[in-house]
C-alpha cells in the first residue's frame, strides 16, 4: 500500500497525505558529470558526484472530513508546515512508501495552492534533498 509521509525534522508532528497524487512522486537525482573534449580523441566524460534528490508533489488537500480519505490531516496542517519550513529556513522529513520505503530531509524549494471548486487545497511543492553540514 502506498502512503506520504510529512513531518518536521524532529518528527513531532508526522502527517501522512490524505489523498494520494494521481502519479506517484518522481525522484529524481542528477550527476554532476564533467565532460571535455581532448583534440585528437574526442569526448570523455569524468564521473562526478550525485547530486541532491528532488520530489515534486502535487495533488489535492481536504479542508473538510472525507470517508475515503487516507487519514484526518486537513490542508492548513500540511500547507503550514510547508510554510512554516520554508520561513524558518529548517528542513521537513520526507517518506515515500510503496513497495520500498524512501526517507529523507528536504528543503521545500517552491509551493503554490489555491482553492478548487469544491473548497479544497490544489497543491503543488518542490522538495530537495538536504543534507547536514
Amino acid at each position: 500500500m502506498a502512503d506520504i509521509y510529512l513531518s518536521p525534522k524532529n518528527r513531532s508532528r508526522v502527517y501522512r497525505l490524505p489523498f494520494l497524487p494521481e502519479e506517484f512522486p518522481e525522484v529524481t537525482r542528477a550527476a554532476n558529470n564533467e565532460e571535455f573534449a581532448t583534440y585528437q580523441d574526442g569526448v570523455y566524460n569524468i564521473p562526478g558526484d550525485a547530486g541532491l534528490r528532488e520530489i515534486p508533489l502535487e495533488g489535492v488537500l481536504p479542508c473538510k472530513r472525507y470517508g475515503f480519505a487516507k487519514s484526518s490531516v486537513r490542508a492548513r496542517e500540511i500547507i503550514s508546515l510547508l510554510e512554516d519550513s520554508m520561513k524558518r529556513k529548517k528542513p521537513i522529513r520526507v517518506v515515500l512508501s510503496a513497495g520500498w520505503q524512501t526517507s529523507m530531509l528536504a528543503t521545500v524549494e517552491s509551493l503554490s495552492w489555491h482553492f478548487d471548486r469544491a473548497g479544497d487545497i490544489v497543491y503543488s511543492a518542490g522538495l530537495k534533498e538536504y543534507r547536514n553540514v
